[in-house]
């Protein structure tokens, strides 16, 4: 792997799929990080789709219209 920029060693975790994962506060798609996206209620779905309490995410983008909750 390599070192993704300003993300928590200690709390960083690699999601299932292996496209996404989070630290305690960001979530990263691809090693960038995803904008808005909180790590703290962040999960993924069902392949590159993810959601976090408030929004829906695919490929690492918010999808408009779509709720988390």
């Amino acid at each position: 792997g390599r070192k993704i920029s300003g993300a928590s060693a200690s709390s960083f975790q690699v999601l299932s799929g292996g496209w996404y994962a989070k630290d305690f506060m960001d979530v990263y798609y691809m090693g960038e990080k995803v904008s808005g996206a909180s790590g703290s209620s962040f999960q993924v779905l069902d392949g590159q789709y993810a959601k976090d309490f408030m929004d829906v995410y695919y490929m690492g983008e918010k999808v408009s219209g779509a709720s988390g909750s």
